[in-house]
């Protein structure tokens, strides 16, 4: 069956946001997901509290994926992570907050899945 080229990628709702799953005509990688995710919850402000198993249940990721996601963006600068502690000593859900660049990054995405296209220009 022939797809019509004017059909428009899908979106999936995640709480109250939506998160791409396909960009520039191809899936979307975990990285992005969870980057645009980030962002949506605040981690581009105030930081976005959240687990990884949180993050890969919201995205329908598997939690490994997730933790390789988060590893890559922080490799490449475009988050920061800060660990939590509860009165106890006990571990909590990390806050995880976007850089400059992973702002300036996570809206390059954005604008790739959701902006509109140019419309090709006619050749004479």
């Amino acid at each position: 069956m022939a797809q019509n080229s004017s059909t428009t990628i899908p979106a999936v709702q995640h709480s109250g946001s939506i998160l791409p799953d396909a960009i520039d005509g191809r899936h979307t990688y975990a990285w992005e997901r969870v980057l645009i995710y980030l962002a949506r919850m605040g981690g581009d402000s105030s930081g976005a509290v959240v687990s990884k198993c949180e993050v890969a249940e919201v995205l329908s990721l598997n939690p490994n994926t997730v933790d390789y996601a988060v590893t890559l963006l922080r490799r490449r600068g475009l988050i920061e992570s800060a660990p939590r502690y509860a009165p106890d000593g006990g571990c909590l859900a990390n806050e995880y907050r976007l850089t400059r660049e992973g702002a300036l990054e996570s809206a390059r995405v954005m604008m790739r899945a959701f902006g509109k296209k140019p419309a090709a220009a006619a050749t004479a």
